[in-house]
């Protein structure tokens, strides 16, 4: 497979995944129990994959009581179009490595405890449709650079 000449196959999900459940805390790492080397990447728990690739492409992991970070390594996962962790307890910031996901469609981090600002790299997801974030403990305003990130899409969806 082409992909995997460059480096790029489902082992890199499954590294990337695993060190995002290596950032959620201990006590509530049990509902990631499927994460194993035991269970095809594919039949985890929140996990769902292409058929055609069997690259990840959603983690669904709302309402799941997770808390930690989101790790930065989320970014490596590179065919997801759908990253749900809504109603968790995930802190810390969101990771600028968010801005690698060029195919994700649907982001929702709403109902969480992240801080600091909305990290630009963001637009950079240019087929994001859904964005959801309220319900947190983002800070400043929409930036003046990011204000004209949002304008010129805009315009050109126009």
């Amino acid at each position: 497979m082409l992909l995997e000449a460059y480096g790029f196959s489902d082992e890199t999900d499954r590294k990337a995944l695993l060190d995002f459940k290596s950032q959620v805390s201990k006590d509530t790492q049990v509902v990631l129990s499927s994460w194993n080397n035991t269970f095809p990447l594919c039949n985890w728990e929140g996990v769902t994959c292409g058929l055609k690739h069997k690259r990840v492409t959603r983690l669904d992991l709302g309402g799941l009581q997770l808390s930690g970070v989101i790790s930065p390594s989320i970014g490596n996962l590179s065919f997801l179009i759908s990253l749900d962790l809504f109603n968790n307890s995930f802190g810390g910031t969101i990771p600028h490595e968010v801005g690698n996901l060029f195919r994700l469609h649907f982001l929702d981090l709403s109902s969480n405890a992240i801080e600091g600002m909305i990290p630009i790299s963001i637009f950079n997801c240019s087929r994001l449709s859904r964005l959801y974030l309220d319900t947190n403990h983002l800070r400043g305003g929409v930036g003046s650079e990011l204000a004209r990130v949002i304008d010129e899409a805009c315009q050109v969806g126009s």
